[in-house]
């Protein structure tokens, strides 16, 4: 079945009327009458109901009708999204990103690539499926910490920049005093830690639990923990490209030399405009620190 005769059905169950329906679509009656029984030939079941007081849909035509419309607006979605691409576009790159604060230079990095490669079209995927992505061809650059991307394999990876680690807490927080908060400024203060937390984050919380230094309580998104933090029940430790999702709570420098590391991975199959955009990536990077 195609776009129109899509169309014929989804008008004339609106209708009831092979006359107004024929009208509507320029065909005659006659015509739109033998498109429908094809239509109910091909699926197997009847649509209309045709009596002496006219068009009715059956159970199955409106359970049918309704579920073809959904598709039907897909379609031309599809179709109009396709028309403006090629009105515009010759090429895609489709950047994946679990979150918009890992890169927060990538609008920087769409706005350059405007300027110097007008007909390639830049498309952020924010998606928990970075490597299925990638590996299917779904994605062409996927945006991370290195620490996620380890395990994609065959891919080649470009670095970016290096997130340093903060402590979060509350505006009225005594440590907002200190230049540089040690973890003997933190004896005794509650810890949110989570399962979900980076490696090098839970490394460092570990050591503070090891060593009796903060009572912790466990978060279950970071979400959560910037909620709690402003709230006022803990504190938490959290890499930098967070700062955007912060809230109101404090960002302060804590002593420590641990940093996340963020990188662009590829699949290189040789794409020029994806080379160009992962140098494009480089070159906005600094913007992210």
């Amino acid at each position: 079945m195609n776009t129109k005769e899509m169309l014929s059905v989804i008008e004339l169950a609106k209708s009831l009327s092979f006359r107004e329906t024929a009208d509507r679509l320029f065909m005659t009656q006659p015509a739109l009458s033998y498109q429908i029984s094809n239509i109910e030939n091909e699926i197997g079941f009847k649509i209309f109901e045709r009596g002496v007081k006219g068009v009715a849909l059956t159970p199955a035509g409106r359970r049918f009708v309704r579920d073809m419309e959904s598709v039907y607006r897909q379609i031309n979605y599809a179709v109009e999204m396709g028309q403006n691409f090629s009105a515009f576009y010759e090429k895609e790159i489709r950047v994946g990103l679990m979150r918009r604060s890992y890169f927060s230079a990538l609008p920087s990095a769409i706005e350059e690539m405007g300027k110097t490669h007008p007909e390639v079209s830049i498309v952020p995927v924010f998606t928990n499926g970075l490597s299925d992505g990638l590996l299917k061809g779904e994605l062409d650059v996927v945006i991370a910490d290195e620490e996620d991307l380890k395990g994609i394999k065959g891919t080649k990876r470009v670095f970016l920049y290096s997130s340093p680690i903060k402590l979060l807490t509350r505006k009225d927080d005594v440590l907002t005093a200190l230049p540089v908060v040690t973890k003997d400024d933190i004896i005794g203060r509650t810890f949110l830690v989570g399962s979900a937390s980076r490696k090098v984050l839970r490394k460092i919380q570990l050591e503070l639990e090891r060593e009796g230094i903060v009572k912790t309580m466990n978060s279950d998104s970071h979400d959560t923990t910037l909620t709690l933090v402003s709230a006022g029940k803990a504190i938490c430790l959290a890499p930098e490209f967070y700062k955007a999702e912060g809230g109101d709570c404090v960002w302060l420098k804590y002593d420590t030399d641990y940093e996340i590391k963020i990188a662009a991975a590829y699949v290189d199959n040789g794409r020029e405009e994806v080379g160009v955009f992962l140098d494009t990536l480089v070159k906005v990077a600094p913007k992210c620190l």
